[in-house]
């Protein structure tokens, strides 16, 4: 178990230390910047409530753009290993695939954190501190998510654009799912005819098997300072929950390639 550890541990730093030295980590502190002066223009055309529409300018500019950032680090970066047959060079040692995958997953979660750091700077300038912290680790999580799905996308397809157009699409679905269970129940759908019925059977099954993400990096807490300790309790759970069923879909599908 010590070995096993050891093996994690070594792979994931240099996963880590891979994304620290080819500069793409530079990307988010670039994007928290430009993100920054946006909202700054942005309140400068407000007329009134100009803090609230840069607050919730900054929540889904740097939600969006962090998910993007590590999708297309994690994607390029495990494309990358395959194609220079690293991988195979790295399984040809005693180095078990569940050892593999997770300190790929562990490596990747470091740079999840480095870049969820990064782009809360931006927040705390105007924010309180209590939920700017509950708003980013909230954002990590939701990039733990993120990241151990890119890597099963990466398993499952070929070529990169297959893995990101995948991984983007679940990512918006799981996002939207809960506004479209909204319009399903909504006053203004009547929902008696049987297909009525059936998708709205079909939407409340799809979300019960996706996770929440509506609960994750919550604007509100960012404009409205909504957030309290209790705000984070479904996010930790579904974040555990889903990472142990993503890791073992990951598992089956890196056990049964055959590199």
């Amino acid at each position: 178990m010590a070995r096993m550890a050891g093996k994690i541990q070594t792979i994931a730093w240099y996963t880590f230390l891979e994304n620290l030295y080819n500069r793409s980590l530079l990307v988010a502190g670039v994007v928290a910047v430009l993100a920054f002066l946006l909202a700054q223009f942005l309140g400068a055309l407000t007329i009134i409530e100009s803090r609230e529409y840069q607050h919730a300018f900054l929540g889904v500019v740097l939600r969006l753009s962090g998910v993007l950032l590590v999708s297309v680090i994690v994607v390029a970066g495990m494309m990358r290993e395959i194609n220079e047959k690293r991988l195979q060079l790295t399984l040809g040692f005693d180095i078990s695939r569940t050892t593999y995958l997770l300190g790929k997953f562990l490596g990747y979660a470091l740079v999840a954190a480095v870049v969820a750091l990064t782009l809360t700077l931006p927040l705390w300038f105007s924010i309180p501190g209590g939920q700017v912290l509950a708003w980013g680790i909230s954002a990590w999580c939701e990039l733990l998510i993120v990241s151990m799905l890119a890597l099963i996308c990466v398993f499952t397809f070929t070529h990169i654009t297959g893995a990101l157009l995948a991984l983007l699409a679940f990512y918006a679905l799981a996002r939207m799912m809960h506004a479209m269970q909204l319009m399903g129940h909504g006053v203004f759908f009547s929902g008696s005819s049987l297909s009525d019925s059936l998708i709205n059977h079909g939407l409340d099954f799809i979300a019960f098997v996706l996770p929440g993400l509506h609960y994750f990096a919550d604007t509100d807490w960012l404009v409205y300072h909504t957030a309290h300790p209790g705000s984070l309790l479904p996010v930790l759970i579904q974040t555990l929950v889903y990472l142990g069923l993503l890791t073992a879909v990951a598992l089956f599908d890196l056990y049964r390639k055959n590199f």
